[in-house]
């Protein structure tokens, strides 16, 4: 596994109520349109895909199928909400060159800290 050399200044939390993510994630995407994104999620992704049909620098994808694709690269990383062991979002960091944002409501923050803890640094 690789560590995440992204520098602290390119890796920000977004708090954001579930509700307003989707809205969030567009500007986001908009924001960045010239940059190769992999959005990340370890939830069903078929319905944000579909949501984000018009946006081709953008791939939807869940834990397992990025995992499964270690060569996989990206200059933005976004995660849509955290899973349930820090160490797997540590590898999600490894698919990124550049930056990476969290979309976290407020109950998903509390898992922030073992992340912290593993990367030695605030978010």
């Amino acid at each position: 596994m690789s560590t995440s050399s992204i520098k602290p200044t390119n890796h920000r939390v977004y708090p954001c109520p579930n509700d307003k993510k989707l809205s969030l994630l567009k500007q986001i995407i908009e924001e960045n349109k010239n940059s190769k994104i992999i959005i990340v999620t370890s939830q069903d992704r078929s319905s944000l895909k579909e949501s984000l049909i018009d946006a081709t620098s953008v791939e939807v994808l869940n834990d397992d199928e990025l995992f499964k694709n270690e060569a996989l690269k990206c200059d933005l990383l976004i995660s849509l909400d955290l899973p349930q062991k820090a160490i797997l979002y540590i590898q999600r960091l490894s698919h990124t060159t550049s930056k990476a944002l969290l979309i976290l409501n407020e109950s998903e923050q509390k898992l922030l800290y073992p992340i912290e803890t593993l990367l030695g640094r605030v978010i």
